[in-house]
């Protein structure tokens, strides 16, 4: 089965590139009116009605928010590696280089509303949460 995010089944070449306009749109500034005024600018002549119509058919919110938790998860990984990273440079005399790394930890931002915590110095492995 293939993941949420790519096109899917049924779904034309011109529904599934105006859905990657709304997908990869930071979801603070996504819309479908949006969507509608970036296509229609694009020569591609889609009103909002059509756009409307393509989210609706093929789950746009949905697939757009297992997007956005498949990166948050990405993020963490990077921060778990970076962390497990430090954790063994610990025995590093420059106290510094770790006191760094916990405060870009801490700072880090997107990470999936259950994973947010302050990631500390010690072993974590992300898990992946299966998609509804």
């Amino acid at each position: 089965m293939s993941e949420p995010w790519e096109r899917r089944e049924g779904e034309s070449v011109r529904a599934f590139r105006a859905f990657t306009l709304y997908r990869d749109t930071p979801p603070e500034l996504r819309s479908l009116t949006r969507v509608a005024q970036g296509w229609s600018a694009g020569g591609q002549g889609s009103g909002l009605s059509r756009i409307k119509k393509w989210s609706r058919k093929h789950q746009w919110r949905a697939r757009a928010t297992a997007w956005d938790d498949e990166l948050d998860w990405r993020k963490l990984n990077a921060l778990t590696l970076e962390a497990n990273a430090l954790a063994k440079r610990e025995a590093d005399p420059n106290p510094s280089s770790a006191q760094e790394l916990r405060r870009r930890l801490r700072g880090a931002q997107g990470h999936p509303r259950q994973l947010r915590r302050r990631v500390g110095l010690f072993e974590v492995a992300p898990t992946r949460h299966p998609q509804p």
